[in-house]
């Protein structure tokens, strides 16, 4: 790793240049990379597209954890496209499914990204091992 053993050079100049070249390609690359992560990348998380409510209806969708992650349940959600008149609430959310429900005056179209912040709110141990 280019942190842990350093080169070591006789000069300032011999530094400087190493700063220049090695070192800020490297930093570099990896900002480049950090730039071409998706927000789905960052965090984790399951996206229900299209779902389609009536008004005064309570979707059930299946909780799109339970079969990677063992026991979780999501923390927060995001509606990132909504179409139709609705007023989306939560319902009940569970190891299997999620509710969400639509408590406006219209039938809706909605987009939702379920988010989990890493915290174990789950029956289940998440993390083992060291």
């Amino acid at each position: 790793m280019i942190f842990r053993y350093p080169p070591k050079y006789p000069s300032f100049t011999e530094v400087g240049k190493y700063l220049q070249v090695d070192l800020f390609t490297w930093l570099k690359n990896v900002g480049d990379g950090l730039l071409k992560l998706t927000f789905s990348d960052n965090f984790d998380s399951f996206k229900v597209e299209s779902l389609e409510i009536a008004n005064g209806v309570t979707a059930k969708i299946p909780n799109g954890f339970k079969s990677r992650m063992r026991g979780v349940i999501p923390s927060q959600r995001i509606i990132t496209r909504q179409s139709g008149n609705g007023h989306i609430t939560d319902g009940v959310w569970g190891e299997d499914f999620i509710e969400i429900i639509n408590n406006g005056p219209d039938d809706t179209v909605v987009n939702v990204i379920y988010l989990w912040d890493g915290t174990n709110n789950s029956k289940f141990p998440i993390l083992t091992g060291v």
